[in-house]
């Protein structure tokens, strides 16, 4: 399992590039600088201020759509939380950001074993990579020890809501021994190719030994082009990629 980062205190910016190169900060409404801090992000119904303050926001990941930008990001309650729960946040200019509430949390993650610890980073793409209200996330999976996996949810209504897609993880770490990603997967970012199969690079995790400590680097995996069902995952034969 993957030790929780301690001692953060982490808000959500943004910067822009001309060229996809270069990159400059831009600052956001906020005092920080951020364009979204967790203060933001309380229900209505909440008045426990204590428990806001120790709050995080990170991972943000967000799709254009026809009218507005649409953030999904991770929410913890505390640094010491290992998952969290995943949020909507809107914006018309990427800079201005409203709080939409929660899409997928802990009353849906605690129905399965394999994210009953919460969520962590997640990648959203438009089904067959077009303009649409259909979506799909891939994301960090936490179960109560710690492990991580990926698992998969999708959205017909641009975001708003989510299901999840399986009872199971989609990916885990590797199995054979030796595996390059055994300790466990996680970061993934996705994208929709031009036949509709769906790739996702992933961080891994090797498994500590007495003779060497854990080491990661990046894999790919890959769901056949349509009508096959984007969960079905197989690793692409590259060892790994980075």
């Amino acid at each position: 399992p993957v030790k929780p980062v301690t001692g953060l205190r982490s808000r959500i910016g943004v910067a822009l590039s001309l060229d996809g190169y270069h990159w400059s900060r831009i600052e956001g409404e906020h005092p920080s600088a951020a364009v979204l801090e967790a203060s933001q992000c309380r229900p209505k119904a909440e008045t426990d201020k204590n428990a806001v303050q120790d709050r995080i926001v990170q991972s943000p990941c967000v799709i254009a759509d026809e009218d507005e930008l649409r953030m999904i990001f991770v929410l913890r309650s505390s640094v010491a939380d290992a998952g969290g729960e995943l949020h909507l946040a809107t914006s018309q200019d990427g800079l201005s950001w409203s709080y939409r509430g929660e899409v997928l949390g802990r009353s849906v993650s605690t129905k399965y074993e394999y994210c009953a610890g919460g969520f962590g980073r997640g990648s959203v793409v438009q089904r067959n990579g077009k303009q649409s209200a259909e979506w799909v996330m891939v994301m960090e999976c936490v179960d109560a020890k710690g492990a991580r996996s990926l698992g998969m949810a999708e959205s017909f209504d641009g975001g708003r809501s989510w299901s999840m897609m399986t009872d199971s993880a989609v990916l885990i770490g590797g199995t054979t021994a030796g595996a390059w990603d055994a300790g466990g997967v996680w970061s993934p970012s996705a994208i929709v190719m031009e036949d509709g199969s769906l790739r996702v690079y992933y961080e891994g995790l090797s498994e500590a030994t007495p003779d060497a400590p854990q080491r990661s680097a990046i894999g790919l995996v890959q769901s056949p082009p349509p009508p096959a069902s984007m969960t079905h995952l197989s690793r692409v034969p590259t060892d790994t990629l980075y």
